[in-house]
């Protein structure tokens, strides 16, 4: 999983382009960022994985070393080739599963303070188009700074996102709450007003199924009635 930067190379993109945030991203990196790193890596490449690419996407072919992959079987393969993922989001909300994923892959981060936001920690973070080249060219190249944001990330999957841990916090919520469960409910307005839909919800669809059984039975000369 850790694989040393040495048998990685170039710089990737993950996400499905039917997402907005995922196609505005990729639309910045490559209009901006990607153009300005590349002036300072010649060489690099960028490959872009995710399904349904529009055009625009579809059509790089290696031309100023973007590659588009398109849809990919295993991505997490895909994200180990590679020393860096790059996820520049600008708007979007929720725990970022690309990031998750290149953690675990041992694949550094670059994204935007929105790419961490909710995620308990933080990869390499860029506010701008030239702090996202900075710090793309240094994890690029210095192999001991993209030794410790591998390590970083690795270690926030194992603290934060495992299962254990995970499930012992969780089971803590529980325990600690059980106890006083029937005055946190009289105080959950919000938990009340969804259980009260969730009923009337029910209570007509109910009301439904009995409609549609009386109209099942009607003679055939009622049939106009249906």
């Amino acid at each position: 999983t850790k694989l040393i930067g040495k048998q990685r190379s170039g710089f990737c993109f993950l996400g499905n382009f039917r997402h907005p945030p995922n196609l505005d991203s990729v639309r910045w990196l490559l209009s901006e960022i990607w153009p300005a790193l590349r002036a300072q890596l010649p060489q690099a490449e960028l490959h872009l994985y995710g399904a349904y690419p529009p055009a625009e996407i579809s059509r790089h072919k290696g031309d100023q070393g973007v590659f588009a992959q398109g849809p990919v079987v295993d991505h997490r393969a895909a994200l180990r080739s590679h020393r860096i993922l790059l996820a520049p989001l600008r708007f979007g909300a929720g725990i970022k599963g690309k990031v998750l994923e290149a953690w675990g892959c041992g694949t550094p981060v670059i994204g935007s303070p929105l790419t961490f936001e909710g995620m308990g920690a933080q990869g390499g973070v860029a506010r701008t188009c030239e702090e996202f080249v900075e710090l793309a060219v240094k994890l690029h190249e210095n192999e001991n700074s993209w030794i410790s944001e591998q390590e970083r990330g690795l270690s926030c999957v194992k603290d934060q996102y495992a299962r254990d841990p995970l499930a012992r916090a969780f089971l803590h919520f529980v325990e600690e709450r059980l106890p006083s469960i029937e005055s946190r409910r009289s105080e959950d307005l919000i938990g009340r007003m969804l259980r009260h839909q969730q009923q009337n919800a029910m209570k007509y669809f109910s009301r439904w199924i009995e409609a549609k059984n009386e109209l099942a039975h009607l003679p055939v000369e009622d049939e106009r009635k249906r």
